[in-house]
């Protein structure tokens, strides 16, 4: 199975790379993963029975996470369920005037 190269998840880390790299962890990172090797979806089956489920929990939080950053709302923006890094790469990315694109562990301590 070929890479989407026009996915959000490819985009967001391969093509927009100089705004930010957010590679290096592993594609866990995002939620929802197509392994190749295995012929089929994985996911952290701690919330969700399958990977339906985990995608759209994934795109619910996504599109909070669009809400809250326009908002500026910071507490809500840590409490989102989502990998740090990935927040912040989606905030830098789509929100350029207002976050900057230091991508690492964002918290209130």
């Amino acid at each position: 199975m070929l890479k989407s190269k026009t996915s959000f998840c490819y985009v967001l880390e391969r093509t927009l790379k100089m705004l930010g790299n957010i590679t290096g962890q592993y594609a866990t990172k995002f939620g929802v993963l197509y392994s190749s090797e295995e012929n089929k979806y994985k996911f952290e089956k701690r919330q969700d029975e399958n990977y339906t489920e985990a995608f759209h929990r994934i795109r619910k939080s996504i599109l909070e996470l669009f809400e809250a950053g326009e908002e500026h709302d910071y507490d809500r923006i840590i409490r989102i369920p989502l990998n740090s890094i990935v927040k912040g790469k989606i905030l830098s990315t789509y929100y350029p005037e207002d976050y900057l694109n230091i991508l690492s562990r964002l918290t209130t301590e």
